[in-house]
């Protein structure tokens, strides 16, 4: 019987020691990344939603002035 590491473990690390793959660093790296752009996309699209709620806000406000002068009729 043979004692050491199996030959398909050898295999492996040797396929991954130098091959053309990004190593863990890099990944981590590009993984950061992604998650900053996606924070920045996140709160880009919050501003949009809050922009628009507040000018829904703003027209309806508006209307409601405009029918304020009748409210003494009724």
């Amino acid at each position: 019987m043979a004692v050491g590491p199996p030959r398909r473990l050898i295999t492996l690390l040797k396929r991954h020691k130098g091959g053309k793959r990004m190593g863990f660093g890099t990944g981590l790296a590009v993984g950061a990344v992604a998650g900053a752009l996606g924070g920045l996309a996140l709160e880009e699209g919050l501003k949009y939603e809050e922009e628009k709620i507040a000018e829904k806000v703003e027209n309806d406000l508006a209307v409601r002035d405009d029918y304020s002068d009748y409210r003494s009729d009724y």
